[in-house]
């Protein structure tokens, strides 16, 4: 599987290059979802605060799934989609994309667009702390934190990152940790 995403009573969603399923952990059924663009690879899952799934696929295609309805979102950059999250205090959605020659955006989705931040390397996963602080990894330019401020700050090596290449990140409730993919080794955890 591409991307995971637990949606709550006991509901997993999985995707990967065969598409979208979600699997009940009590009872073990496993439903197969259509998604609404031709590919059917998953790139990133994520689950709202109303419990509606958020899928991209290996591209620029992103779309929200209700239970019973695709609504797919038109978004207005040209670039692959390498994150999602969802702030459930605000509903706001976070999207990390990778541009063209290695550069990428923070955007925001609200009903509508905008663009929070450019970067020079490509973003490659987005988790939100308990605080409600966004943090985006990237592939070359280490951990950014966007503060409440508003202010970014950048982390990696010289801050104890393993590596300036982030691959994933998760929240503990007192941490965030980040796992990195240095040159000519599997990767490790910060």
């Amino acid at each position: 599987a591409n991307a995971l995403a637990a949606a709550g009573n006991n509901i997993i969603y999985a995707g990967g290059a065969d598409g979208l399923i979600s699997i009940n952990l009590t009872s073990g059924e496993v439903d197969e979802y259509l998604l609404p663009w031709p590919s059917q690879i998953v790139g990133r899952i994520a689950v709202g605060s109303s419990g509606e799934i958020w899928v991209s696929n290996d591209a620029d295609r992103l779309a929200t799934f209700d239970g019973a309805t695709w609504t797919p979102i038109n978004t207005p950059f040209e670039g692959t989609i390498r994150a999602v999250e969802v702030d459930a205090a605000t509903g706001m959605w976070w999207v990390g994309v990778g541009l063209a020659q290695d550069s990428g955006l923070v955007a925001t989705y609200d009903g509508a667009w905008n663009t929070v931040q450019p970067f020079t390397a490509e973003v490659t996963t987005l988790t939100l702390d308990n605080s409600g602080q966004l943090w985006a990894g990237t592939w070359g330019e280490g951990i950014h934190l966007l503060q409440s401020n508003g202010e970014w700050t950048n982390f990696s090596l010289n801050e104890g990152l393993a590596s300036r290449y982030v691959v994933s990140a998760a929240e503990t409730d007192d941490a965030v940790w980040f796992g990195t993919a240095p040159t000519g080794s599997s990767g490790s955890v910060s």
